[in-house]
């Protein structure tokens, strides 16, 4: 079961000097009994990618112009008042 899928996400930030592009383009899935982790080189977009999968870059300053995350938790772990909900979103300025 594919739990994770992240498709083209980019996530950029208004400057002074015109926009930063912290993260441009990144996909990737994370099945069911799988690891992910995210590896890079300083200032290369890792802690971006976590934080706009989970909806904490704020507008003005940062946004999303393109890019869908569909994140699947299992029945097993979800809340039991959130049993039928499945989180997803679409990454949009």
């Amino acid at each position: 079961m594919r739990l994770l899928e992240v498709e083209n996400l980019r996530t950029y930030f208004k400057t002074e000097v015109g926009e930063a592009r912290a993260v441009d383009g990144v996909s990737f899935t994370l099945e069911e009994g799988e690891s992910l982790a995210l590896v890079g080189e300083s200032a290369c977009g890792k802690s971006v990618t976590a934080l706009s999968i989970m909806r904490l870059i704020e507008p003005p300053s940062g946004y999303h112009p393109s890019g869908v995350y569909v994140l699947r938790i299992p029945m097993c772990c979800r809340p039991m008042n959130r049993r039928s909900n499945v989180s997803g979103g679409t990454a949009s300025p």
